[in-house]
């Protein structure tokens, strides 16, 4: 495939929803105001379940609700956003004890 064709195939993989270019970037939000975080992995279809432990906040069990590719300059990579279902509080870092 020269270097046109190769720009058309991923055009058509990409209006239907199929992801075949690797991402350097995943910005996962959350729909109860929780902090956000990035990664460097793949982002999840839509509708599966996702499970995300974090730091500070314990770990948070959701589902991807939308997923939407961004591109700025020098930086590229997805959008995901995460309908939570439960947040366990008792995995997280507490300090004072």
């Amino acid at each position: 495939m020269n270097k046109k064709n190769t720009k058309k195939f991923r055009k058509r993989m990409l209006d239907n929803y199929i992801t075949i270019l690797p991402c350097k970037l995943t910005y996962i939000s959350f729909d109860n105001r929780e902090l956000p975080m990035f990664t460097h992995e793949k982002p999840l279809n839509l509708g599966k379940n996702i499970v995300v432990k974090q730091l500070m906040r314990g770990k948070i069990t959701g589902k991807v609700k939308s997923l939407k590719r961004f591109k700025y300059r020098k930086c590229q990579g997805w959008k995901m956003l995460v309908a939570v279902k439960n947040v366990a509080y008792f995995t997280c870092l507490k300090f004072g004890e």
